[in-house]
């Protein structure tokens, strides 16, 4: 039976296509139905999305910044007992309550441009240009996988396109590591265990380490 996947937004919905994305990947063996509702402006467009849902193996999933369609989208759920997701709600009202600040409420916002959002993007193509070392650019690396890790990314990466398993077995990937190691060492860069880490931790770890040697 496939899973109806059904994603609601004021704006694009590229958010909640993410997370759709994201939870795809941890069901490998599950058939899922991708439906997408993009630009809900008023409470009679989410009645209609949820009639396509109702009686259906549906989970829906739902990015409305106004706190009005937002109330009415959880009743409307619930009265049509559908599993959901309110993607925004909670997280604004919890920024807002610590910051002070009232929410923008504007569909579609985007963060600024600034300086840390170019940084960002910058080392996002970096790591999809670098992800498995064959273009080079390890001397430019700030951070490289331990081997447990990169098996399970080369593991899901065979599963969907069909790829040599060699690519992802650990007898390679130790190899790949001894050579890393050689280059660490002659490089004198310091090198992290994060198997265990949360982000969080990793962060503060790598933050700490840029500081020692500054």
């Amino acid at each position: 039976m496939a899973v109806e996947l059904h994603t609601v937004s004021d704006s694009t919905g590229e958010t909640a296509q993410r997370l759709v994305q994201a939870l795809e990947a941890q069901f490998p063996d599950q058939e899922f139905r991708e439906v997408r509702h993009p630009r809900v402006e008023t409470a009679a467009d989410l009645q209609l999305a949820v009639d396509r849902m109702r009686g259906r193996p549906a989970v829906v999933v739902y990015t409305l910044v106004e706190p009005g369609l937002r109330d009415t989208m959880r009743t409307l759920c619930r009265r049509a007992k559908l599993h959901y997701c309110d993607l925004l709600g909670h997280p604004i009202a919890a920024v807002a309550k610590v910051s002070g600040q009232a929410a923008r409420m504007e569909p579609g916002a985007r963060p600024p441009l600034n300086d840390a959002y170019f940084k960002r993007m910058s080392a996002i193509e970096f790591a999809v240009k670098h992800d498995d070392g064959i273009a080079g650019g390890l001397d430019e690396a700030d951070v490289v996988l331990d081997a447990q890790r990169l098996s399970e990314i080369r593991e899901e990466r065979i599963r969907w396109m069909r790829g040599d398993r060699k690519y992802a077995s650990l007898v390679e990937i130790f190899e790949e590591l001894d050579y890393a190691s050689q280059v660490h060492r002659r490089l004198g860069c310091p090198v992290l265990e994060v198997s265990e880490l949360s982000i969080e931790e990793i962060s503060h770890r790598i933050i700490g380490l840029v500081e020692q040697r500054r």
